[in-house]
């Protein structure tokens, strides 16, 4: 199985700096993105990243691990 990294708040100024920075390591398809409103982000090389309303049920063991950059601006 394929061990992915989740992170919240992908739309965010540090949840898209964080992807940039993780998609040196990891394919950007072991990434899994998390938003409050499930829209698409595109990184700097211009590639379209989908990211998903929040944090619907994922197995914990196909996670490497959870970054939470999300917080509440409202």
């Amino acid at each position: 199985m394929t061990k992915r990294i989740a992170v919240s708040g992908a739309t965010g100024w540090l949840g898209r700096e964080t992807i940039e920075k993780l998609s040196l390591s990891f394919p950007l398809e072991n990434l899994v993105l998390y938003s409050s409103n499930g829209r698409n982000i595109e990184n700097n090389a211009g590639a379209a990243l989908p990211t998903e309303s929040f944090l619907p049920a994922i197995p914990c063991e196909s996670l490497e691990g959870l970054i939470h950059l999300a917080f509440l601006t409202r």
